[in-house]
């Protein structure tokens, strides 16, 4: 029988607390049995996710069948606290408290915005989800995303955000400051922003993004779907407290600035924005297309002062409107910026053009530009004082149809992607290796990928997608293999991020030889690419558990 409201606020006042003996707490649309949260059999009901989200303490986690989801129903609005855990996806096959999956998963997890239905959110002059911490004073304050313990976000989707208020960049769907965050197979569908800009931002994060969605989200100014920005939201170069991104195998689809009036206000970074001084962002195996803005770098306008490490991405047709000065219609790099690229393809339908009317902008020569090469560019004004690297394809005749003929978006693995033409195939990969290590990429970056997360031959194409790839691999599927308190994210190439351990990580053979030994921590990389293939066993602390490479 269905408790009474009075134990259903019971029960969200429990998990609030936070107690030692309540960390793991299951959910589902309608509850199940006791419905006190301690297993799938006895799942909370969707009512009292928010709320008991919102009580949680570092380094407890909730863990959520397929459904609609609503926000908080005195608030609507989620606040996420810092250090928590957050994972979607989940079928209703699920027994006792087992927590494995590997994604992405056939049962959808939406946590949306629309409270009655009518299509539209109504979070109103907040973003629908804050990744919350003391801060107060304008979210300003001494601390940086360095104080606080991880936030992970895994298998949701979050949608139907729509911001009404007055304050510009503090997102719509999402507004993350001095976090710690990443997310993981989400996605982020059809929200709306109507000042500023950024259905999701970030300010003074280290935010990690790996094999996620942006699709149909709607704005008005800078950054669409993604605004980074610095520690206190402004833009001065005193600032030094910058924030770091990951974009790691994503993808970003028809996010588009609105222009009603038609203007040509000047308006920067249709997908991507990130603010002047803002810090540094990583992107790798990532699509963005369909974009279009008003002036300036309809996939991704890098203030003054920032650094962008571009591999292995394919970003095409993103427009401008602005007809006089266009400075990058999908690139554009501010003055003193720091452009690092190898194997992207950065082309448009129409092209043809020259100077600051070109499909990619260096702006001055105070900016840094290192090229590994093969890069396939459309028009390019460089301004910089380093030239191309002779392995780069640049040419003001390189078109989305020169590029990739009649090869048309697909999806695989749940991502869109496109294919470029064989004639294109020859990218070394060794050398897009030799450039990352040499860049000191991430070690959440894992090169030797494609965007679908398959392995890339040894000669390998430009772009994000490479279809020969090995398909075995293939799916985006970053599988997490899990024991009782730890567990293991695979990366790719026998590269593990390890989650809720610390010590001494030994790894054994099935005959009992310790092959691997390092000291690990929560967030780091368990690099096991120098093992034969097979069956290993991983054991932290009093915990084992197995992988196969």
């Amino acid at each position: 029988m269905k408790k009474s409201i009075t134990c259903f606020l019971s029960l969200a006042t429990m998990m609030c607390a936070g107690t030692a003996n309540a960390e793991n707490y299951f959910f589902s649309v309608n509850g199940a049995g006791d419905q006190d949260g301690t297993s799938w059999e006895n799942s909370a009901p969707a009512e009292y996710l928010a709320s008991t989200v919102a009580g949680l303490s570092a380094g407890d986690a909730v863990y959520v069948q397929g459904g609609t989801y609503l926000p908080d129903r005195n608030t609507g609005l989620w606040d996420i606290p810092q250090g928590v855990t957050i994972k979607g996806g989940y079928g209703p096959d699920k027994k006792g408290t087992d927590t494995s999956i590997t994604y992405p998963t056939e049962t959808e997890t939406i946590f949306t915005a629309d409270l009655d239905g009518d299509g539209k959110g109504d979070n109103g002059a907040r973003a629908l989800i804050v990744i919350a911490n003391e801060l107060t004073d304008g979210w300003k304050g001494d601390k940086t995303w360095q104080d606080y313990k991880k936030v992970s976000i895994s298998g949701v989707t979050i949608r139907d955000a729509y911001y009404t208020g007055e304050s510009t960049y503090k997102g719509a769907a999402l507004f993350a400051v001095q976090a710690n965050v990443e997310f993981d197979h989400v996605k982020f569908i059809d929200n709306k922003t109507e000042v500023g800009g950024g259905v999701v931002c970030c300010q003074g994060s280290r935010a990690v993004f790996r094999d996620c969605i942006w699709r149909g989200n709607k704005g008005t100014n800078a950054g669409v779907a993604l605004l980074c920005r610095q520690h206190n939201g402004g833009s001065s170069e005193a600032e030094t407290r910058r924030g770091e991104t990951i974009i790691d195998r994503c993808e970003f689809t028809d996010n588009t600035v609105a222009e009603p009036d038609n203007s040509n206000k000047a308006k920067y970074g249709g997908a991507i924005a990130l603010a002047d001084w803002g810090g540094t962002m990583w992107i790798n195996n990532t699509t963005v297309t369909g974009t279009h803005i008003s002036w300036a770098g309809a996939m991704g306008r890098f203030g003054t002062g920032t650094t962008l490490y571009s591999t292995n991405n394919t970003f095409y047709d993103c427009t401008c409107s602005y007809d006089v000065r266009h400075s990058g219609s999908i690139i554009s790099m501010g003055d003193k910026s720091h452009l690092y690229a190898a194997n992207t393809i950065s082309v448009n339908k129409v092209d043809g053009f020259e100077g600051m009317l070109a499909t990619n902008f260096i702006q001055t020569e105070l900016c840094t530009f290192d090229t590994k090469g093969y890069n396939v560019w459309g028009s390019t004004f460089n301004n910089s004082a380093t030239p191309f690297a002779p392995t780069d394809n640049v040419n003001k005749d390189n078109t989305v149809a020169v590029v990739f003929g009649d090869n048309e978006a697909q999806t695989v693995g749940g991502t869109r992607v496109i294919a470029p033409l064989e004639s294109f195939r020859g990218v070394v990969l060794a050398d897009i290796e030799a450039a990352a290590a040499g860049w000191s990429m991430p070690a959440e970056i894992d090169v030797t990928l494609d965007q679908t997360g398959a392995k890339r031959p040894a000669s390998t194409i430009p772009g994000a997608y490479d279809v020969q790839a090995e398909k075995e691999n293939s799916g985006i599927s970053a599988a997490i293999v899990e024991s009782a308190s730890f567990s293991l994210l695979a990366l790719g190439g026998g590269h593990y991020v390890v989650r809720g351990a610390e010590g001494v990580a030994a790894v054994y053979d099935l005959g009992g030889r310790k092959v691997v030994e390092s000291t690990v921590a929560d967030g780091d990389v368990l690099d096991l690419a120098g093992l034969a293939g097979g069956v290993y066993i991983v054991n932290v602390g009093n915990e084992a558990l197995k992988v196969a490479l």
